[in-house]
Order: structure tokens, then C-alpha cells, then sequence
């Protein structure tokens, strides 16, 4: 906790990255990848995707930044293609999360989505690991987006060491 303000200020960007080929109160398996491979043993998460969103941001508004100093929220969904398995639609976890925007972060930037099928949304749904045209376009807007709402210049230490 004492080394979390380095991360949570107007220039960080925290991603959340979660399976839209899942509800948001399914509780994910962790699993890690390197080069389509997974290394290491994958096991449950004890919480929801929800949850472990709600307690992210809970974990940011801690600092209590200044409002000049918020930090920058994006919400990534793979498995776009699987998402039609899901009985939670893209649309309704859109307004799950946007519940939870609206009343919990005022202290946080949030990077919406907005294409032209869902306004407001705030998933940006792609295939990572077969990436498709529409993926790479999704993709770039993203980057473009991440740009135009960083503040600039961007201060960025040349070395930190914590020292206790």
C-alpha cells in the first residue's frame, strides 16, 4: 500500500482485462501465458470479476487524489468471438459496469468505448490471441485513445529504489 501512489496518478493507466465469454460474477481461473503457452499452475480466483474490479478501484480511490491527479481506467474483454456463450450479454455487463462507474468513480478517468452499436460502452471487446481486422481496429483506436488522454509531458523517473 505505501508504494501504490507511484502507480495511481493522472499518468498511470490500469487495464482490466476480463473474459466477456464469462458473467461478471463468475469467478475466473488465473491462469499466465507466455507466447500462447501457459507457464506456471493455474487456480481459482476466490473472486468474482466484479469483485475483483470493485476492490481495484477501491484500492485507487484510497490515495484520495487531488481531481487534477486521477488516474485512467480501461476495460478490455477477450474471447469476443465466445461471448455469445455467455447468458450475460456484452451489453448488460456494459451496464453493470457503468453502475458501478457512475456511483463509486469520481475519482478516476474512464475511457469509454463508444462505437456506433453500444454508446457508452465501456469494453473494449477483442480476439487476442487470433486477432481478426476488426481486433487490430479496436486495438489501435485503444492505443489513440490512451494518448489523446494522457496528460503530457509525462514525468517518468529514470530509476526509484524504495529504500527502508
Amino acid at each position: 500500500h505505501d508504494i501504490l501512489p507511484l502507480f495511481v496518478q493522472n499518468c498511470g493507466v490500469t487495464i482490466f482485462v476480463l473474459k466477456i465469454s464469462e458473467a461478471l460474477d463468475h469467478q475466473p481461473t488465473i491462469e499466465y501465458y507466455i507466447d500462447g503457452k501457459p507457464i506456471g499452475k493455474s487456480y481459482p480466483s476466490p473472486l468474482s470479476h466484479k469483485k475483483i474490479f470493485e476492490h481495484c478501484l477501491e484500492a485507487m480511490r484510497s490515495q484520495n487524489l487531488p481531481q487534477n491527479d486521477r488516474p485512467l481506467i480501461v476495460i478490455v474483454g477477450t474471447h469476443r468471438d465466445d461471448a455469445g456463450k455467455c447468458e450475460e450479454t456484452i451489453d448488460r455487463k456494459d451496464e453493470q459496469l457503468n453502475a458501478l462507474v457512475d456511483t463509486t468513480c469520481k475519482w478516476v478517468r474512464v475511457l469509454y468505448e463508444n462505437d456506433s452499436h453500444r454508446p457508452k460502452s465501456l469494453i473494449f471487446s477483442v480476439n487476442g490471441q487470433v486477432p481478426r481486422d476488426e481486433d487490430k481496429k479496436v486495438a489501435k483506436r485503444l492505443r489513440k485513445k490512451i494518448v489523446e488522454m494522457s496528460p503530457k509531458p509525462i514525468k517518468m523517473p529514470i530509476a526509484w529504489f524504495g529504500l527502508e
